[in-house]
């Protein structure tokens, strides 16, 4: 008769709430530190609720929603309310499969990586890339003085400079 391989121990409540708060602080930290001309999501709209969703299959869900001061709470959930959650809009969602640990290093390693990975996709993005130069059209834009001939000449150019501003937007998807 051969033995059953044992069940897994799920994490403690209290080590999956230090976990959820670890991973916040390394990531803002991270995003702080690296002063991005574009910031994350994440970063950008402070506080939230997070929800830690422990998995039949010993998955663990973050899900970041907005809120007037940060929260957590942990529960037992199955697959189809965390699925709801993200159809219905969650700000942020960051998954932890079971070969990954729940220690407060683990969290802060997973949180500074998560940060630098979207701070690195915000400035390689299309979009990333028209915002800025929809900074610089308006600046210059700004800079030309009223009542100036060359005015229409000036707007003119700048338009020119938002045809590519457009394209980007369109070919970037949903």
């Amino acid at each position: 008769m051969e033995a059953s391989p044992p069940k897994a121990v799920p994490p403690s409540k209290k080590n999956l709430e230090n976990y959820a708060v670890s991973y916040m602080g390394a990531y803002l930290n991270t995003v702080k530190k690296e002063r991005p001309d574009h910031v994350p999501a994440l970063a950008r709209n402070q506080f939230y609720e997070i929800e830690v969703c422990l998995l039949p299959n010993n998955c663990i869900a973050l899900l970041f929603e907005r809120a007037d001061k940060q929260q957590v709470q942990v529960s037992e959930r199955k697959w189809d309310h965390v699925e709801s959650k993200v159809m219905s809009g969650v700000m942020h969602m960051v998954p932890i499969f079971p070969h990954e640990g729940v220690t407060v290093a683990e969290a802060i390693a997973k949180g500074k990586k998560d940060a630098v990975r979207d701070i690195r996709a915000l400035e390689e993005s299309s979009i990333g890339k028209a915002v800025t130069q929809l900074e610089k059209i308006l600046e210059d834009m700004t800079s030309v003085e009223k009542g100036n001939k060359a005015l229409l000449d000036a707007s003119e150019q700048e338009l020119a400079k938002l045809r590519p501003i457009k394209e980007a937007i369109l070919s970037s998807g949903p």
